[in-house]
């Protein structure tokens, strides 16, 4: 190999080695601006239970809201909850584990913040089910809930 060719190999390596470094730098410092807006990191933010998504929805990450709720033998679990454009979202699964078929039922979804103070509720319902037969609760409102902490659920009789 002639000098000149190990000149241009070294000058090439030392580009590749500076273009990674920076690659990563900027990923980090992407990673933490993330962290940022949706308030799970940084002094003085207050603490949200919500990430916003690139799209512009937002996406509740509460982990008490997410846990599986029991009422009257249903299952209801497999939460998510998401608004966009004013419009909340509650997607959850429900498995009718009563032991028995359920008929039609009629439900109000109480949101909760952190202090248990309610913020609103959302009327919905679950069709018929057979014992341990699934179904999707889909229920929306023109209310913005994503940084609800959590929710109960109760059946109207």
């Amino acid at each position: 190999m002639k000098t000149n060719e190990k000149k241009w190999i070294i000058i090439l390596a030392v580009i590749l080695v500076i273009a990674i470094i920076v690659f990563l730098v900027l990923r980090i410092g992407k990673g933490k601006n993330d962290n940022q807006k949706s308030g799970t990191s940084g002094a003085g933010n207050p603490e949200q239970y919500y990430e916003e998504l690139e799209d512009g929805t937002k996406l509740n990450i509460s982990t008490k809201l997410n846990q599986t709720k029991t009422v009257d033998g249903l299952e209801i679990g497999k939460i998510q909850l998401t608004n966009k454009d004013n419009q909340t979202v509650l997607l959850a699964e429900v498995e009718n584990k009563s032991g028995k078929v359920t008929e039609e039922t009629l439900i109000d979804v109480t949101i909760i913040d952190k202090d248990g103070k309610e913020l609103g509720t959302i009327g919905g319902m679950i069709a018929p089910l057979k014992e341990g037969e699934k179904t999707q609760l889909n229920i929306s409102a023109m209310q913005d809930y994503t940084d609800a902490y959590d929710f109960k659920v109760t059946i109207k009789k």
